[in-house]
């Protein structure tokens, strides 16, 4: 899918994570738990904003991902590419997750489609690792894979079925895995794979997006705002 989308209202690099705002519904009661069973700082919930600013590479070259999310839902994402002689993609989502592209001087040059909207909300990797219910519907235990690692199972906004991978140990979403929207014979993988501090507790630093076992794209945040 990463490579096959060229413009969806926009150039953009995909990162095609299915997101939904679908309502929680736990059977995993285990003492000092989310309702969703999942155990995180409870600090998270406490963040208002997040402004992140990462270098990305992947099979095409190297780009930049700036994302400016908002707790209300609210998002502005911009990308600049090296390997392409072409303007920044920026995109602006308000709360009520309308989108519209704009161009550097903030003027609207075109309106996003909902399949765009929800993929640039799939950006919103910082959120999606301390609020995992604002993404995803339904999430329950399944079962302990190994000593410091549980799996979970929720379904995105589609009622596609997504994995959540926890590690007991650090106490975070270590990586998510779902069907490509674009081709639901491809499995698209999160791993979380480093962490920074914060007063609200560690938050990633890097991230590897893995697509059908073959598209690697590697995100290292160098700034990672929040309050």
């Amino acid at each position: 899918m990463y490579n096959s989308i060229k413009r969806i209202n926009c150039r953009l690099v995909i990162v095609s994570v299915i997101v939904g705002s679908l309502s929680i519904i736990s059977c995993d009661k285990r003492k000092n738990s989310k309702p969703n069973g999942l155990s995180l700082n409870p600090r998270y919930l406490e963040i208002k904003d997040i402004n992140s600013l990462a270098k990305c590479k992947g099979p095409k070259g190297n780009y930049t991902t700036k994302v400016i999310s908002k707790k209300d839902g609210s998002i502005l994402f911009t990308q600049i590419y090296s390997y392409q002689n072409a303007a920044p993609f920026i995109a602006e989502i308000n709360a009520d997750a309308k989108g519209i592209v704009l161009d550097e001087n903030s003027m609207v040059v075109d309106t996003l489609s909902e399949l765009a909207i929800e993929m640039i909300r799939g950006h919103d990797f910082h959120r999606m690792q301390t609020n995992p219910e604002v993404f995803y519907g339904r999430i329950k235990f399944k079962e302990r894979l190994t000593a410091n690692m549980e799996l979970y199972a929720a379904v995105d906004r589609l009622q596609n079925p997504v994995k959540i991978y926890y590690n007991t140990n650090i106490k975070q979403i270590e990586r998510v895995a779902f069907r490509n929207m674009m081709d639901s014979t491809e499995v698209i993988e999160i791993v979380f794979k480093k962490w920074i501090d914060s007063d609200f507790g560690k938050l990633a630093k890097e991230i590897e997006i893995i697509q059908g076992k073959k598209d690697t794209f590697h995100f290292h945040f160098e700034t990672v705002k929040i309050n």
